[in-house]
């Protein structure tokens, strides 16, 4: 009897520790959710938007935050309790300097979906490839006008396929990116005026608002620091630690910026939410993220290892009682 009672305790203590492992993550975040202040009033407030770009959009190198509220769209759907899809990829070009690997290719990915809002951000990678620049075509929306293996041509191809994928009710914009005049990453990425020049008369061309980040010296040099000595430790709270990606800090005073931006992209009114539930996939093209079903699951075994842990308690009660 004292060999199976042991056992049946041994037993109980894994159910447990198991039960705490399942429940504790799914309280963690339901808390970090509701600390969240989330902007019920803005005109973000359920929409929904996708967010594609290079490594800087997609977050994935220096942002240590969980999952769920990585990079600035991660945190754009919490804050503002949107649905946001995030396709940004490690590597993207606009033009084809890097075959396969373009802006494009994301949105090819989701070009049956709908989305309120389409942000696209690229020509880090295109400067550091140094791409040709090439020329905006003055008199022509015709896709066999562009010279995709410019940077030019790439991006008016880009906004050529934006539009007609997500049609003209979607609002669009583009974030140029902030200087980046300490990056040890090659190419033009020290100096990328000539593709910020350029990418402002093309989306000028095609009526797509940008985020002018570039030419904006107070953002660069005294929230974003990109030409302090302080930037040189990933692992201190310094906005862009490796002189180009932005770390958790960096994303922190990046997002308010874009998504004050995003707030005025030509919505005049609120529309009711169906749900209040903040829902944010940051799914990219090698890897999804279904909030809902994992927390599901995990209930679901919560829910059976609780009640196995009563089970077994109740039975060694009722054991120790008859003996």
């Amino acid at each position: 009897m004292k060999r199976y009672t042991k056992i049946c305790s041994i037993f109980l203590f894994v159910l447990i520790m198991t039960t705490a492992s399942c429940i504790m993550p799914v309280f963690a975040k339901e808390s970090a959710k509701n600390s969240v202040d989330v902007d019920t009033e803005s005109v973000l407030y359920g929409k929904t938007a996708l967010f594609c770009g290079d490594s800087i959009c997609a977050a994935s190198v220096r942002d240590k935050t969980a999952l769920a509220i990585k990079g600035w769209a991660g945190r754009i759907g919490l804050h503002y309790g949107m649905t946001v899809t995030n396709k940004g990829r490690d590597g993207a070009s606009v033009s084809t300097v890097r075959g396969e690997n373009r802006i494009l290719t994301q949105i090819n990915s989701v070009k049956n979906k709908k989305y309120d809002y389409i942000i696209l951000h690229g020509g880090v990678n295109d400067a550091m490839d140094s791409a040709v620049v090439g020329n905006m075509v003055e008199d022509s929306f015709e896709i066999s006008d562009f010279n995709t293996a410019t940077f030019a041509g790439g991006l008016e191809e880009l906004f050529y396929y934006a539009k007609e994928y997500f049609g003209e009710d979607a609002k669009y914009g583009y974030i140029i990116n902030f200087k980046t005049p300490k990056s040890g990453w090659g190419g033009a990425t020290r100096n990328m005026k000539r593709y910020v020049d350029i990418t402002i008369k093309i989306c000028e061309k095609w009526n797509i608002p940008y985020l002018d980040l570039y030419n904006d010296d107070d953002f660069n040099d005294n929230i974003m620091k990109v030409s302090t000595g302080e930037n040189l430790n990933e692992f201190t709270e310094n906005n862009i630690a490796d002189y180009l990606h932005p770390n958790t800090s960096g994303y922190d005073v990046l997002y308010p910026v874009i998504g004050e931006w995003m707030e005025n992209l030509g919505v005049k009114t609120v529309s009711e939410a169906e749900s209040e539930i903040v829902s944010v996939d940051v799914s990219n093209d090698e890897n999804s993220v279904s909030e809902k079903k994992t927390d599901s699951l995990i209930w679901i075994f919560g829910s059976i290892a609780v009640v196995l842990i009563i089970a077994v308690a109740a039975y060694i009660i009722l054991r120790k009682t008859k003996k």
